[in-house]
């Protein structure tokens, strides 16, 4: 009877062990790429308001309902790299007892995360909101 060496007969391990290895790390580097975009995506959000919430601050000339109308343009040109017609603005204002008006900014975002294995992805709401003084 032939006796094998060890060399052919470890051959074999390896590609059950690489087998055994390779789902779970490339699961684990799709998942690390995918939880970067979704920071990233809100990231976006956060300063999309932020260039927003500049623009109605410092705009001290128009009227609150001229300001209010041209916040969703501005938005949409601020969110880079994002679908802008998924982004949802929402606006109100509000005077204080000071008599001192408020514009509140609320933008939403639905962020639908990478399919898997034909499973139905998962969405879920990116939110931010600013509350800005007008002069």
């Amino acid at each position: 009877m032939p006796v094998r060496s060890r060399r052919s007969a470890r051959s074999g391990s390896v590609a059950v062990e690489f087998g055994l290895v390779a789902l779970p790390l490339i699961l684990l580097i799709f998942g690390i790429i995918e939880f970067g975009n979704f920071i990233w995506s809100q990231q976006t959000l956060e300063a999309a308001l932020a260039t927003t919430s500049q623009y109605v601050f410092s705009n001290t000339t128009q009227s609150i309902a001229t300001i209010e109308a041209a916040i969703p343009a501005q938005v949409k040109a601020a969110v880079t790299g994002l679908d802008p017609t998924q982004v949802t603005v929402a606006t109100s204002n509000n005077v204080d007892g000071n008599n001192v008006a408020f514009i509140t900014i609320s933008l939403t975002y639905p962020f639908t995360f990478f399919q898997v294995l034909g499973i139905n992805p998962a969405t879920t709401i990116l939110s931010a909101s600013a509350t800005v003084p007008v002069q």
